[in-house]
């Protein structure tokens, strides 16, 4: 809704029916930084763990027919297992597989591939 004054816009107001919306406007007002944004998208299932531009930046590399992103932290690379989709797979800054992770980013180190590379 906008309010009017005098002919002119004055106040917009916008009707915050979910939290999803209230995420978006907070972001687009300038109100919550990029990275609780895309926090807050991700806590409620709106992204998933690899669209977190705070945490990973996409690569021009693909496997399996899959995206493949680099963890801003740790270099480590991570792509989502195109035959399974319930786990990433993940591989250290030499490419060596060093695990998966599960959907939250939870990686396990015991289901490394030995000789698996990116």
């Amino acid at each position: 809704m906008t309010v009017i004054k005098n002919g002119q816009s004055v106040i917009v107001l916008d009707n915050l029916l979910t939290k999803e919306y209230y995420i978006e406007v907070a972001y687009n007002h300038g109100q919550m930084d990029k990275c609780k944004y895309f926090g807050r998208k991700f806590d409620l299932g709106l992204i998933n763990l690899l669209e977190n531009e705070c945490q990973f930046m996409q690569t021009k590399v693909f496997r399996q027919g899959q995206q493949v992103y680099k963890e801003i932290k740790t270099n480590f690379y991570w792509y989502l297992d195109n035959l399974h989709k319930n786990h990433y797979e993940v591989f250290d800054d030499n490419k060596n597989h060093i695990g998966i992770a599960d959907m939250k980013g939870v990686v396990d180190t015991s289901r490394k591939v030995n000789g698996r590379t990116l």
